[in-house]
């Protein structure tokens, strides 16, 4: 039987994610709803260039159409990939590897498209396939995972700065690399910032309850 994405349910999740973005203040500058409509629409233009009205593959596609297909791949991996990753501090993240890849892989297959129609589509795909392995072997070797990162507590929750509690990392080597970027200076403002609103707020309940104890003696 031929697949096919549930036409109505995507259609009101779009209307939907558009009309928050549109009309709710709380929701102007969501950047989640943004990424989700961006995914969904990359998702829409794939499936448009691969499948039929009824979804089954196209047949007969030419060459150059195959390639622009393998673009918008690239397009729809890299907008689904961007938005869970997106908050990690680390340049140097897993994920960050492969949404650098991806974006490479975009920008030469557009490239390779205009320049030369005929090259075989299997080639580039082969091609890619290759150095994707090396970059994630290359990343298995330098960078922790959250699992491993996480050993202490048998959670899959991702590591944390000790200190402030307000940076989260995908392993110990992305902590260790983000420390050394700068990160014990900032790690450092954020706690002295909130020792000295604690000190603020206990000097005010104290001078409060000092001033009720005046005034309750006063009016005795």
């Amino acid at each position: 039987m031929a697949w096919q994405i549930p036409q109505d349910m995507t259609e009101q999740q779009l209307q939907r994610a558009r009309s928050l973005l549109a009309n709710s203040e709380a929701h102007a500058a969501s950047g989640d709803l943004q990424r989700f409509l961006d995914g969904d629409e990359a998702g829409e233009r794939l499936q448009s260039h691969w499948l039929n009205e009824v979804g089954s593959p196209k047949q007969g596609l030419s060459r150059r159409d195959k390639q622009q297909g393998f673009v918008l791949y690239a397009l729809y991996a890299l907008k689904c990939l961007h938005g869970p990753v997106s908050v990690l501090p680390a340049s140097n993240c897993r994920f960050a590897v492969l949404i650098a890849l991806l974006r490479q892989m975009v920008a030469d297959s557009q490239q390779l498209c205009s320049m030369n129609p005929n090259s075989l589509p299997y080639m580039l795909h082969h091609a890619y396939a290759l150095l994707a392995v090396a970059e994630h072997n290359e990343a298995e070797q330098q960078l922790s995972t959250t699992l491993t990162a996480a050993r202490a507590t048998n959670s899959l929750e991702p590591l944390r700065c000790g200190r402030c509690r307000t940076t989260a990392y995908c392993g110990r080597r992305c902590q260790v690399q983000h420390f050394r970027e700068g990160h014990h200076q900032e790690c450092n403002a954020i706690v002295q910032r909130r020792v000295q609103e604690r000190l603020a707020g206990s000097s005010g309940r104290g001078s409060a309850s000092g001033g009720g104890s005046a005034n309750g003696g006063g009016s005795s």
